[in-house]
């Protein structure tokens, strides 16, 4: 086991985490293959389609926060820019600070366009680009994939550094297999009940504790 971590640090980890974790998510749903695709259109297409638009806007919320400045003027953010100060404040080898701020340079410039798009369009309305249409660059997912995994690569440069447990993105969280299985469940009953005319289905769901959820 590592030492125990600083809070900003274990902070810094929980966030990041959390949006690998939701990047995975989105990607096993909207991802996996054109079949799943159709599944999900077959089953519920309007919830689907506005679960897709939230899980965009919230990776690139995630993504945001993670790059915003650390300080500005009065304001401080906890982002992985934090990591070049630690890296200064502890004192730690010089190497590590130069493989630290190399890493965060690539990822502030994948996130170019989500962070104009969160300013522009999701944490603000603003004006100029709403009413007179103006384009923003478009959002990448290969580069806000990319992006986090970079933040965990500069995370995990300093947490290797100072002895702390690295993070990773091995999730064994499986609630979108279990929801996709009863996806497909739902669809071979409804199959069954066209290819059997007599089927009563009222009946058959009258019998699940469920029929009135």
């Amino acid at each position: 086991m590592g030492k125990n971590l600083p809070k900003e640090l274990e902070l810094l980890k929980q966030d990041i985490w959390s949006a690998l974790f939701l990047l995975n998510q989105y990607k096993q749903l909207y991802q996996k293959s054109q079949l799943r695709i159709d599944l999900l259109n077959e089953t519920a297409p309007d919830f689907f389609g506005r679960l897709q638009r939230i899980y965009w806007d919230q990776m690139m919320m995630a993504v945001s926060r993670l790059t915003d400045p650390h300080e500005t003027k009065s304001n401080r953010s906890l982002s992985v820019y934090y990591l070049k100060k630690y890296c200064y404040d502890k004192g730690l080898k010089e190497s590590i600070g130069k493989d630290v701020r190399a890493l965060i340079k690539d990822v502030v410039k994948l996130t170019k366009p989500t962070r104009a798009r969160r300013d522009k369009f999701l944490a603000h309305r603003d004006y100029e680009h709403a009413v007179k249409t103006i384009k923003t660059d478009a959002v990448l997912l290969e580069d806000i994939d990319d992006a986090l995994h970079k933040m965990m690569d500069v995370l995990n440069c300093v947490l290797r550094e100072i002895g702390c447990d690295e993070i990773t993105d091995m999730f064994v969280e499986n609630t979108i297999d279990h929801l996709i299985y009863s996806l497909k469940r739902a669809m071979v009953y409804e199959q069954h009940a066209i290819d059997n005319p007599d089927y009563d289905d009222i009946k058959a769901n009258e019998v699940s504790k469920y029929f009135d959820a």
